[in-house]
């Protein structure tokens, strides 16, 4: 099937492993959340792209799956798991998890 998205997130998460690596850091943690009931991403393109960042040795990498999340809702069914996520990174002295 043909899918409307239209960001390529793969080019986006090669080019930010690549300025990292460029300038010496660790490329920064990522937490990627899919909805599985997105209608315009298929959650197949989300498991790929977590592999992806797996692959190219992020600071971290983890990936969550929303069953009853589509695509516009994800942010609202993930909420308390993305602000326990961003609570964390505040408390720790580098940033990273």
């Amino acid at each position: 099937s043909t899918s409307r998205h239209a960001w390529d997130n793969e080019l986006s998460l090669r080019s930010l492993a690549k300025s990292s690596e460029k300038f010496g850091q660790v490329p920064p943690s990522v937490h990627i959340v899919h909805g599985t009931r997105d209608e315009i991403v298929p959650v197949h393109m989300g498991r790929a792209l977590h592999l992806l960042c797996k692959e190219l040795r992020f600071g971290g990498c983890s990936y969550t799956e929303r069953p009853r999340a589509g695509h516009n809702d994800v942010l609202d069914e993930a909420f308390s798991e993305l602000a326990r996520l961003i609570l964390a990174v505040e408390d720790i002295p580098n940033g990273k998890l």
